[in-house]
């Protein structure tokens, strides 16, 4: 991933060139605060790197402005990297890591099952919702996030916009107090995702609204499928491994983003990002159903074979959805076998192991086969068990879509060499070799 160079101007045109960077390299007469701004926001979104240039002294940070000091464009860039909860290592602003995440990607199986007993607990007392204080942190981010925007907020007319982010930032301060209740941390991450949208789209106008119209109304059957099925939100960048590692139980992550990101094949809002994984999860669980047998209908598909695939029900007027429908079999029938959940475990131990070694000795073919389960587990959505893995990998569509994909900058320009769909059969063969017979 790209650096970003940040500091005094002067400082960072002495010291350059900077090949491989991202410096905001514009003439005087077009540079403005608001730019910069952006600029550093699309970084934090993106969730690069900042390397700073200039020392942190107090002439960097402060200027006088007639009988007054103010701060410079430095210190507010800084101002941003803190409010959005980076963390300075050398002479670097790196992301921060969410430990939750990390837990989850190591232990899946232990994380679930700590989550699940407290939940269930709390339904047999018949309480309304379980306690979640791992997300207390994600929490803290979203609140420092909204108090950054209030003050930016200084003029009469955004008074409305303020009293708002008070609000939100009460919201969070006695959701923190009670121990992040699910699912009012959810409706509150929403209502959080909804102020961020609004910011983004008032610099960003223009961007796509695909995934908000087609999955907002899944979002409270999804928080009502717990303590079976429980979803999450985080500011944490996903790598391709922490989807099989995670892929063995119920237990899935909603995005967060400060700005625009490009993602499956177009740049993403915020709320386009949150919805975009509120419509993974739903197919994870048709996906966890029909691996019990249990035929839940695709809201793509109309009963006019003559309608181009959609999930618009052009009789009712609205967008078709599943988890209502599904919320009775996943009820009934559970998600949480505890062997079918350990042997999913078992499996993806062994895979990433063998992938990791793989990777060691043919790096190529590793990438490709790294990619090849991603698109299986998690953008088609299938289980993580040998029989269907092994039925998958069959199937030529699979790496033939993922060619499409790559073709298409679908997960970005660059996002693969030119050698690694070049390898994708190969990878498949191997991969299926993996599998127990």
């Amino acid at each position: 991933m790209r650096l970003k160079v940040i500091g005094r101007r002067p400082d960072i045109a002495s010291t350059g060139p900077w090949p491989g960077c991202d410096v905001l390299d514009v003439p005087d007469e077009q540079w403005s605060e608001a730019l910069n701004a952006r600029w550093i926001q699309e970084g934090i979104a993106a969730r690069q790197c900042f390397r700073v240039i200039s020392p942190l002294s107090p002439e960097n940070l402060w200027v006088r402005s007639g009988t007054a000091w103010r701060k410079t464009a430095f210190a507010r860039e800084l101002e941003l990297l803190e409010a959005a909860s980076y963390v300075l290592v050398g002479d670097c602003w790196v992301p921060p890591s969410d430990p939750f995440v990390q837990e989850l990607k190591r232990e899946p199986l232990v994380v679930y099952a700590r989550l699940r007993h407290r939940a269930r607990e709390a339904a047999r007392r018949r309480e309304q919702s379980f306690v979640f204080p791992e997300l207390a942190p994600t929490v803290e981010r979203m609140r420092r996030y909204l108090r950054h925007l209030r003050r930016a907020m200084r003029e009469p007319r955004m008074r409305a916009e303020v009293e708002r982010l008070l609000e939100l930032e009460a919201r969070a301060e006695a959701l923190l107090s009670s121990g992040t209740p699910y699912p009012e941390l959810l409706r509150f991450t929403l209502a959080a995702v909804e102020v961020l949208e609004q910011q983004v789209r008032s610099q960003h106008p223009g961007l796509p609204d695909v995934f908000v119209p087609k999955c907002r109304e899944e979002l409270e059957p999804l928080l009502h499928l717990w303590p079976e099925v429980i979803v999450f939100p985080t500011f944490a960048a996903l790598d391709r491994r922490y989807f099989w590692r995670t892929r063995p139980v119920p237990l899935h992550a909603l995005g967060l983003l400060t700005g625009p990101l490009y993602a499956d094949g177009q740049q993403c809002s915020p709320a386009e990002y949150f919805f975009h994984d509120v419509d993974h999860v739903r197919f994870l669980v048709r996906e966890e159903l029909l691996a019990r047998g249990l035929d839940i209908p695709d809201v793509y598909r109309s009963a006019d074979p003559y309608t181009p695939a959609s999930t618009w029900d052009a009789a009712r007027g609205r967008h078709r959805t599943l988890l209502d429908v599904a919320a009775g079999a996943v009820k009934s029938h559970g998600l949480e076998a505890p062997a079918r959940l350990e042997a999913r475990e078992r499996s993806a131990r062994q895979l990433d192991a063998k992938l990791a070694h793989l990777s060691d000795t043919d790096p190529v073919l590793g990438d490709a086969a790294s990619w090849l389960l991603f698109e299986i587990l998690h953008e088609k959505g299938f289980p993580l068990e040998d029989p269907v893995l092994r039925e998958q990998l069959g199937q030529e569509r699979h790496p033939v879509k993922l060619e499409a994909k790559f073709r298409a900058d679908f997960y970005g320009e660059g996002a693969v060499t030119e050698a690694v769909p070049r390898r994708l059969a190969e990878a498949r063969d191997w991969l299926s070799r993996q599998l127990r017979p």
